[in-house]
């Protein structure tokens, strides 16, 4: 069910082109220059995630040309980027009469169309009549949800009899805790959710948006169960890897289990928000593999489904920050009202896509609002922090992080948060970076060494660390140890391979240190430390021409980091007097 909308898009222009007779001017009131002209407009608001814009621009063209299969399919995903229920429906019927039952996108919506008419029945036909390939586990799930909707016992019967080798066994087992939910079954319900997580290499099978969702669910399930220390306990936990949102989620939780008394059971209110969870999950999925078109075009379909739910409308926000569709994603951020349990999450992420549309001022005013508000938190500050160190107000980004430590201690202290939650490690990482750019290198090493520890050696803060020691010479045989790992971790990251090859460089190993370098430039070609890196190496090995071209590239971009003098100086007196002259190491032939 893959697709990309820009590629789809593309093929519709060439279609478009080919088709020109057919929108006589006479007969549409347009011409066909203004035609092409509303079809290029709405490609290039397409490109930016404009995906409003653009179903308004092709919407003028559907109705001017004759029906084509081609504009309908991309109308569709347009109005479903724009999150227009009703109109993507629509559009879905116009397609699905045209090739029945063949387009994925178009029999999918159909089907959430039925769901949320509470339609199972229908739903379920759709998809078992379609030319779609539709797998195992989609359609147990979809049977299950349909025979409880029909209050028959069979439900129980088709989600125990699944394949117990599928490996996405642990879906269809987390929707059988859901209904068992919905019949009220909390222990039951609790106990499968229980034999989801104590699977042989949970990892593998529970992907960490579902390893999210089960948490939350679960304190849900003990709360109700009347088991409130129990819930509060595990609403104070964190595993690795669980997102963001979810960790937000539990620290709700904790805060409504604080009083000691028990909470109304809500995760879910009905089976068609177990669908909303279901589509919600194969957006992930999809974002996961890298297709984030489709992802984005699922989590719509989650939100179609729960209207209500604020944690899926910020899953697709989410979704269209990994498309950088920053636009769209501060709207819907934007659209979480103030008396929203999640408006603090939700209004940090604002802060974060309103920097990314370099409106910075506006990014740092909401949360200073943040600061003076009661919803305060160290989760605040840390995002202050990081728009301030990118800004290169290192002093006031140290200054928030100060202030976050501080605060993430006393949230411990009184247990008001989840453990080890991302901001432990992250605001350490920071601060580090903060002080490595204020000259404060011993204390950074100490803030770089902790978040190692605390993230599970994260690759990222690895590669940092061991290039900031290579860099300045310090402890080159930890620094390769600490770069060699991030490398294993992430093979086609172009700045962990930088890094290798310069502490190969420093090591004084240049043949070793050239070819990763080399390989770092083509997974950073437009780096400007990569290209400095590279013209050393080469310059060192007596390639002075491509050495000399690559420092003249690198001094074509505007980049802080990159010292420019220092380029200059080794274009007009070589590499050997450069070094020679800071009395650094290693001193290398002219």
């Amino acid at each position: 069910m893959q697709f990309s909308i820009i590629k789809t898009f593309a093929i519709a222009c060439i279609l478009f082109l080919q088709m020109g007779p057919q929108a006589d001017a006479s007969e549409t009131g347009e011409g066909a220059g203004s035609l092409m002209s509303d079809y290029l407009a709405a490609r290039i608001d397409a490109f930016g995630n404009r995906f409003d814009r653009a179903a308004e621009r092709l919407t003028a063209i559907h109705d001017a040309v004759p029906a084509s299969p081609h504009i309908l399919r991309n109308l569709l995903h347009f109005r479903i980027g724009s999150g227009d229920f009703e109109g993507s429906l629509d559009v879905a019927r116009q397609l699905d009469a045209l090739q029945p039952g063949t387009d994925d996108i178009a029999v999918n919506l159909l089907a959430i169309g039925d769901f949320v008419d509470g339609d199972f029945n229908s739903a379920l036909q759709r998809y078992q009549d379609s030319e779609l390939n539709i797998g195992s586990t989609f359609l147990t799930i979809l049977s299950g949800w349909t025979h409880f909707v029909n209050n028959d016992a069979a439900a129980d019967a088709v989600l125990e009899g699944h394949d117990p080798t599928d490996p996405l066994l642990t879906f269809v087992r987390f929707h059988h805790a859901l209904i068992h939910a919905l019949r009220g079954n909390y222990a039951k319900a609790d106990e499968t959710v229980l034999s989801i997580l104590e699977i042989e290499n949970p990892e593998k099978f529970i992907p960490n948006t579902l390893l999210g969702e089960m948490m939350v669910l679960r304190v849900q399930l003990l709360a109700a169960q009347g088991r409130v220390e129990d819930a509060k306990s595990l609403a104070g936990l964190a595993p690795t890897g669980v997102p963001e949102l979810a960790i937000e989620r539990l620290a709700v939780l904790k805060q409504r289990l604080s009083p000691g008394e028990t909470i109304e059971f809500d995760y879910l209110d009905n089976p068609v928000d177990g669908i909303a969870l279901f589509a919600s999950e194969i957006g992930s999925s999809f974002a996961r593999e890298g297709d984030f078109d489709t992802g984005l075009i699922w989590a719509h379909f989650s939100l179609f489904l729960n209207p209500d739910s604020t944690a899926l409308a910020l899953l697709v926000a989410n979704r269209f920050e990994e498309l950088e569709g920053w636009e769209m994603a501060e709207g819907v951020y934007g659209s979480v009202p103030p008396d929203d349990p999640l408006f603090k999450f939700a209004e940090i992420a604002r802060a974060e896509t309103l920097h990314q549309l370099d409106r910075t001022e506006e990014a740092l005013n909401a949360l200073k609002e943040l600061i003076t508000s009661p919803l305060v938190d160290a989760d605040v500050h840390l995002a202050l922090g990081r728009i301030h160190n990118v800004e290169s107000n290192h002093e006031q980004a140290l200054e928030s992080f100060n202030t976050a430590i501080d605060l993430i201690e006393v949230e411990n202290l009184e247990a008001i948060r989840p453990k080890n939650p991302t901001s432990d490690w992250l605001v350490y990482y920071y601060r580090a970076i903060a002080l490595e750019r204020l000259g404060r290198w011993q204390e950074s090493k100490v803030d770089f060494r902790r978040a190692a520890q605390d993230s599970g050696q994260n690759p990222y803060v690895l590669n940092y660390l061991g290039y900031s020691l290579a860099d300045k010479g310090e402890e080159l045989d930890e620094a390769m140890r600490l770069i060699r790992i991030a490398v294993e971790k992430m093979p086609e990251n172009g700045a962990f391979i930088d890094s290798l090859g310069w502490v190969l460089f420093k090591l004084g190993r240049y043949d070793e240190a050239v070819p990763q370098l080399e390989l770092a430039i083509r997974l950073e070609p437009h780096d400007p430390v990569v290209m400095d890196h590279l013209g050393d190496a080469y310059w060192t090995v007596g390639r002075k021409r491509e050495a000399e071209f690559q420092w003249r590239r690198a001094l074509e971009y505007d980049d802080e980091i990159t010292d420019e003098f220092s380029i200059m100086r080794k274009l007009e007196v070589g590499l050997g007097e450069v070094i020679a002259s800071e009395r650094l190491q290693p001193v290398v032939p002219d």
